[in-house]
């Protein structure tokens, strides 16, 4: 089924079943729970957040010695999983507001065309569904949005742009880039771990009086 999250991220195909590099609980059989997972990551992959076993986010660093960065795994059932885009929307709100970084937007035409304006350029926008027809036209029928997502992951192209919808709180959305910019989307089971790469510039954080 596909997801929200799972298109805003890379699946990290190579760990669908069980991780190689888990916490060492998983590999001495104490724990059947994936804990952590520690990736090779590229050295421009910095600011990192990602999740932990709590179902939140967390900053965390590239390992200049080992060249990797770990994340954890939350419990969150692939049913569930589009209420936890809630979460990486206030968090990247939270982390942007506390280390000053310059990806707030009050419209989403505002990020779009600071996307345009840097080397990287939008791909995903998130919204909630009741503002689908003043994007898609007022002729769409919201009703049509969850089908749509079901069966295609999204509900429509605008200006070589996919349109998703998620219960973001009004006026708020994000917007992004290639998710192989974005980061990295882990699922075993019902457990999800997400590393959010370059969180202030392959994201932008729309929103009423955010900017």
């Amino acid at each position: 089924m596909a997801t929200v999250l799972g298109r805003l991220f890379v699946p990290d195909r190579r760990n669908m079943r069980i991780p190689e590099k888990l916490e060492a609980s998983i590999r001495s059989g104490v724990s059947s729970k994936p804990v952590l997972n520690e990736l090779e990551v590229q050295e421009d992959v910095e600011p990192l957040i990602v999740t932990n076993v709590s179902r939140h986010f967390v900053a965390t660093r590239r390992s200049a010695v080992r060249g990797t960065a770990r994340y954890g795994f939350s419990e969150i059932p692939i049913d569930e999983e589009d209420n936890f885009v809630v979460e990486l929307y206030m968090s990247l709100l939270d982390f942007s507001l506390k280390n000053q970084w310059r990806n707030r937007c009050n419209t989403v035409m505002e990020a779009i065309s600071r996307f345009r304006g840097s080397d990287l350029e939008p791909v995903f926008f998130v919204v909630p569904e009741a503002v689908l027809p003043e994007i898609c036209g007022s002729d769409f029928d919201p009703g049509w949005a969850a089908q749509m997502m079901k069966a295609q992951g999204y509900v429509a192209t605008v200006d070589n742009m996919q349109v998703m919808t998620a219960d973001l709180p009004p006026g708020a959305a994000l917007v992004s880039t290639h998710s192989e910019v974005a980061g990295l989307y882990t699922r075993v089971g019902d457990y999800l771990g997400i590393m959010v790469q370059r969180a202030d510039r392959a994201f932008m954080v729309v929103g009423d009086d955010v900017a």
